[in-house]
Formats: structure tokens, sequence, C-alpha cells
């Protein structure tokens, strides 16, 4: 396997005792989880994140030559829900790993994977040093859609592969080292599926859901290693987390892609591609497709969770009207709107799933059952407050 790229750190232990209740094996984040950062220094002061700061322009190193990572100060970071949901999953690892191994283990290995991104490179030192500091031994997973697509066509330009993918310029000269360790992993498929193998835990970042199904998926037919991964979940030895577009793959039932509340209650949902960014201001938007016109993919995302829709950023960005009227168009029962800096956790239980919210805000469930008006099942959610129970038939 691929030696970790290490990050010294100071650490916050969680230690997982023998639960009493179920546990958990999904953590489905709604978004905005923000730690203090060398980057992110709105979040040391505990200030709402003003996003992430431009891409450098050139190879930035430090004194010694070695290129200059993004650092994470866990403990100094104001946010206690964001920390809280890191330290949980940690927690989740850590209970994977016991079932998996009868042993309890103070720092499981969790992998990251960063598809979502436009440039996969850019988010790997945050998520590196976060979980460090949170009390585990991370390992950037470096697949993403150029990678499947290399292994696919068999070619190994991966600068190239990606432009097409997401438009994102080459940044193999900015990441020396990250674009080296993908290029390792690429010329040895074979890693996946040992990685797969070793992780406690595997937890996907925001962006683009449709770059992290792209990643999985070879058009419309999965890639072998995401049976073995499925397994693994199933088999409660392998916890899965995600934020964002990282939570909005995860599902079985159809997966959204674009749009806003106003717009899909106006115009319905689209079953096509979403439109591509700046479309209207470009003039790129296919016909009939405005830019912030609710499209999805009715094939769903990886299939992680059994019970529904998923929907991040919730509350925050209004997406109430936009779930319910997907809901009807697509003839799905159960939708979930996560909000921000708050998880959805699943447990599977005897009879069915514990539902928990972990955070700041709810998660917000719709029962399209009996509706036909989608403004009026906007209104009608059931929201799970934090640290709820809600049993969940199968």
């Amino acid at each position: 396997m691929l030696k970790p790229l290490l990050l010294t750190a100071a650490s916050v232990l969680p230690t997982f005792a023998a639960a009493k209740s179920p546990a958990d094996v999904l953590l489905l984040a709604g978004g905005s989880l923000p730690l203090c950062s060398s980057i992110n220094r709105d979040a040391c002061i505990g200030e709402a994140p003003l996003g992430r700061r431009s891409a450098p322009e050139t190879l930035e190193t430090d004194a010694r030559g070695a290129r200059l990572l993004e650092t994470v100060n866990f403990a100094a970071s104001r946010d206690s829900d964001a920390k809280a949901i890191y330290l949980h999953f940690v927690t989740m690892a850590q209970a994977a790993h016991l079932k998996r191994s009868g042993k309890p283990i103070k720092r499981p290995l969790i992998g990251i994977i960063t598809a979502s991104a436009q440039d996969p490179f850019d988010p790997v030192d945050f998520y590196l040093a976060a979980f460090s500091q949170a009390g585990a031994d991370p390992l950037w997973l470096p697949l993403d859609g150029a990678v499947r697509e290399a292994w696919s066509s068999g070619s190994k330009d991966l600068p190239r592969l990606r432009e097409s993918l997401t438009g994102a310029d080459d940044r193999s000269e900015l990441y020396p080292d990250l674009a080296e360790f993908q290029r390792q992993f690429l010329l040895d498929r074979a890693q996946l599926a040992s990685m797969i193998a070793e992780f406690d835990g595997l937890f996907f970042n925001g962006g683009d859901q449709m770059l992290t199904k792209a990643a999985w998926f070879d058009g419309a037919q999965p890639i072998p290693e995401l049976a073995l991964l499925k397994a693994r979940v199933s088999a409660g030895t392998l916890a899965i987390g995600g934020t964002s577009a990282g939570t909005a793959v995860m599902g079985t039932a159809p997966m959204i892609t674009n749009g806003e509340s106003v717009t899909a209650l106006k115009r319905g949902a689209k079953a096509q591609a979403p439109p591509p960014l700046d479309c209207a201001e470009l003039g790129t938007c296919p016909p009939g497709l405005r830019e912030d016109d609710l499209t999805y993919d009715p094939s769903g995302g990886l299939g992680l969770f059994p019970l529904g829709i998923l929907d991040t950023h919730f509350d925050a960005r209004d997406r109430q009207g936009r779930l319910a009227k997907l809901l009807l168009d697509s003839g799905t029962r159960y939708g979930f709107g996560v909000d921000e800096t708050t998880a959805l956790l699943l447990a599977p239980t005897a009879n069915g799933y514990r539902l928990r919210a972990l955070g700041a805000g709810e998660v917000w469930i719709f029962d399209a059952k009996k509706h036909s008006d989608a403004a009026d099942l906007a209104g009608r959610a059931r929201r799970l407050k934090p640290n709820e129970d809600l049993q969940w038939p199968r």
C-alpha cells in the first residue's frame, strides 16, 4: 500500500467505549464544518468563513524548499459543533475497527477522498490535518474521475483527463508531492482495493457530487471496488462520512445536481445533466434549461444511504421547495435535508435504522405520501433536532 502522507500535529483523542445503542455507520453533514486554519482564519475567531482563498499561482515553499501546507489548529477552532462532528466520525471509525478486529484502537485509519473538488489537490492538506488533530491517522485516497477514466481508457495523462472532466488547469506543479502520490496510485489499481480493506473510515469532501460519482462509476456502471466498499459498510466494519456534495452523493434515490427552490416550484424537476456554471452570463445554457433549474440524476448516487433523497445546506439556502418538488416529480416518498454544521447519523438496528441529528441545526424529513402540491409539502417537514433519536423501520 502507498505510504501515508504524514502530518505531525497535537491530537485530541476521543476514546470509543462499547456502546449500548447501535453504532453509527453513516455521518452525512450538510456542509460548513469550519476549522481554524492558515487559510480559514475566520474560524479562529468564531466568524462565518468567507470561503477558501484563490488557488496559488505558483508553488509556495518554505525555507527548506518543501511545499507549504495548509495548517489547522483544531483546538483553537471556535465552532464547537463542527469540532464535535469531526470527533464523532473518529469514534465511528474506532467502533468499526473494533467490530472488524475485536481490538480497540486509539487512532483509526481514516481515508480522505477529495474527488468532489474541481481541484482535488486543494482540500487534501486541510482534511489530513483536521483528522490528524481529531485523533485519527488520515490517508488521502487519490481516486477521482480522472483516475477512473485513465483506468478505463488506458491513458496516463491525468491533467488532460481532469481538464476534460472539470475544466481545471494542471495543478501538478503546485502540488508536486500530491501529484506524484496520485501517479503512483494510478499505476497500481490494486491499491484501491487494499486501501478499502484497511480503512476504518472514509470521508468524502464537498464540491460537486457528480464528480465524486464519476470516480466510482464508468458511465452507468459502478467500478468493482464500489461493491467492496458497500460490503464493508453493510458489515459495519467501515464508517462512511461526507459533507455537502459528499452527502448528496450517498443515496440510492435520485440525486440532486442543481437548482433553487423558487425556480423548481415554477418549472419542475428535470432528469438531465445540470447546466454549465455561469451559463446564463456566458450564453452556454442548453436549450430549455436555465442556470437555476432543478436537475437530478434519476439513477442516484453511490447507493450507501437507502432511505430517500438527500439535500444539503438546507435551511441556510432555503432548499425546502426544491427537495419537495423533486420528491413529487420523481415519485420518491422520502427526502432528507441536512442543515449546515449539522450531520445526519444512521445506525442499522435489528428492525430498521436509528436516525439522529448532531450539530448546530436540524435534519428535515419530508414524506411525500398523500401530497400532490410541492409548496404545501415544503412546509410540512418533520424536523429532527440535535441528539434526538428517530426509529426508522425497514
